[in-house]
């Protein structure tokens, strides 16, 4: 697994390159395989050095550990994305937000962690859990500080979260928060519970229960 950015004139010299000759001479397949973790530099340094054109023999696994940025200081990622330190470093992360039980997440001193106990389960009232969640969040922004939402697979609890403190935020169908959601992380999809849970979610900030006072803009 390759740790850090690496030029793509140097992968020319590389044993990566090397390996492609060598492959290429003895008349088999002369791709090479790159597996990399999918971090902001990685992706970053591929797209602005074009290695598709650059590198074509080249071949890239991304593997999904880094969050995806659904705001500005909002991140959703899995349980594998709390656990992976680099993450919190490299994203400015100070903050996290666990929805679910019984999950392994260290941190590192002087990071704040909120614990939700979640089942990812249709009859479970996640609608109990939002104000507490949306006071933490809102630290994390006034303080201009990083947050990671996340769940197992950050794609039920944790975006059911996000997508409430959008809709109240911003104010927002449940439809328009989950679109925007999607467009970062494709895969989101809270159980039919918990979307049927948003439906009214929505309802409510239409009749005025919002209490917009705690996201006020100071």
């Amino acid at each position: 697994m390759l740790e850090e950015p690496v030029p793509s004139d140097r992968l020319f010299q590389s044993v990566i390159a090397q390996r492609h000759k060598k492959n290429k001479k003895g008349g088999g397949d002369s791709r090479v395989i790159l597996k990399v973790d999918n971090r902001p530099r990685f992706v970053r340094q591929m797209e602005e050095e074009d290695w598709r054109t650059a590198l074509p023999w080249l071949e890239v696994e991304l593997h999904k550990i880094y969050p995806d940025k659904v705001l500005g200081f909002m991140y959703l990622g899995s349980l594998r994305t709390a656990q992976t330190r680099t993450v919190y470093r490299d994203l400015n992360i100070d903050y996290i937000l666990t929805i679910a039980r019984d999950l392994d997440v260290r941190v590192d001193p002087g990071m704040k962690h909120l614990v939700l106990p979640v089942e990812d389960i249709p009859g479970e009232n996640i609608l109990l859990l939002f104000e507490k969640a949306f006071v933490f969040i809102d630290k994390a922004r006034k303080e201009n500080k990083g947050i990671l939402l996340h769940c197992f697979a950050g794609l039920s609890r944790s975006v059911t979260v996000a997508a409430a403190y959008i809709m109240r935020r911003y104010k927002m169908t449940r439809d328009e928060a989950l679109n925007m959601i999607r467009e970062a992380r494709p895969a989101a999809q809270p159980n039919p519970g918990f979307m049927n849970m948003l439906l009214e979610y929505e309802k409510s900030l239409r009749r005025g229960g919002g209490r917009d006072a705690l996201l006020g803009e100071d």
